[in-house]
Parts: C-alpha cells; structure tokens; sequence
C-alpha cells in the first residue's frame, strides 16, 4: 500500500510517518518473539522498508536532509509512487 502525501509536510513529519508503519511492525514483533519466533520474524522484516532505496528510507533520507514536502512537489522522494499529488492527468 502506497500513501501520497497531499499538501505541505515539515520534514518532523514525514520522518513520522515514515517510522510509524515500519516502527509499528518491529513493536509487535518484538511482542511475540516469546511466542512464536515465525511470526515474530516476519514483523520485524518490515525494518527493511527504512532502507533508502524503498519509499519510507527515501523519506527519511529527504527528512534527514531537512527537507519538507511542499504542494506541487514532485513526491520523489518522499513517495514511491510516479504519479503526482492529485493523480495522473493533473
């Protein structure tokens, strides 16, 4: 699932939303290592989505660097997906 943001963005924000789904999974894992090992492992997978070359390490990347997300910004960097704020067509 893909989110493209709307609007303008500090970069606190987009680092926010960035952390929020990978740093959900890694919590959950953590929470049911004791329980089953499996299922705990999958959940914690999901730390891979911070690296810089999927969408929520580019944003981080583009937080880190102290850019927000301005209206009428491309999303590149902050957004995997290739169609602009508004869809395609805009």
């Amino acid at each position: 699932m893909s989110v493209t943001p709307v609007g303008t963005m500090t970069p606190r924000q987009v680092a926010t939303t960035a952390l929020a789904g990978p740093g959900s999974c890694v919590v959950l894992g953590l929470v049911l290592l004791p329980v089953d090992a499996l299922v705990a492992a999958v959940h914690l997978a999901h730390v891979l989505q911070l690296l810089p070359v999927l969408g929520d390490g580019r944003a981080l990347v583009h937080a880190a660097l102290g850019r927000g997300l301005v209206a009428g910004d491309d999303g590149a960097a902050v957004s995997p997906s290739p169609s602009p704020p508004g869809g395609p067509g805009r």
